[in-house]
């Protein structure tokens, strides 16, 4: 049987939509602010971004294209928990492209070099992958021995845990949930 939708696929689906989101936070978000605050319109001779109503008009579509990015990321975040061969090396490439990519982060959509009320995405990834092998590590041994009580209240414990540490990144609580749901279901 053929797939719907390849990894490839999915993945093109993903880098798009979230270029299409960050086009929509920096740019279409910044023509609009110029033109409703300062009445300056930078780019007016484009019919989309001509008008304060009509750039919001199109910040908000490159923001709702852009939401189709994060549960495609999550599942990736999930699947490559369940498929990788060495999961130490995983986390710390994980943690390394997050480090990485947080000053960008922070220049473009915190408009600072640095600070801690806003962290990139891939922080998020990196705690939901750290739900999961916890949840892996304590959790799935209770169930197999056939105490499923105990491990689903630590596997409450354990996601709403890591959902509090992960309330200052980007996708926060949503995102730990969206990682642990692909892993449970």
């Amino acid at each position: 049987m053929k797939k719907f939708l390849s990894r490839a696929t999915l993945k093109y689906i993903a880098v798009v939509t979230m270029f299409i989101d960050h086009i929509g936070y920096t740019i279409v978000w910044t023509v609009y602010a110029y033109q409703r605050y300062y009445g300056w319109a930078p780019l007016s001779g484009l019919p989309f971004l001509g008008s304060a109503e009509s750039a919001y008009a199109a910040y908000k579509v490159c923001r709702r294209i852009g939401r189709v990015a994060f549960p495609i990321f999550a599942y990736f975040v999930a699947e490559g928990f369940m498929k990788t061969r060495d999961l130490k090396k995983y986390v710390i490439r994980m943690a390394l492209f997050a480090a990485a990519a947080e000053i960008p982060y922070n220049l473009c959509f915190g408009r600072s070099l640095f600070t801690l009320e806003h962290n990139n995405v891939i922080f998020t990834h990196l705690l939901g992958l750290l739900t999961l092998i916890c949840l892996k590590k304590f959790t799935l041994p209770l169930k197999e021995k056939g105490e499923t009580a105990r491990s689903a209240a630590l596997t409450v414990l354990f996601v709403a845990g890591f959902c509090l540490i992960a309330q200052p990144f980007d996708g926060g609580v949503r995102g730990i949930l969206m990682i642990a749901s692909c892993w449970l279901f």
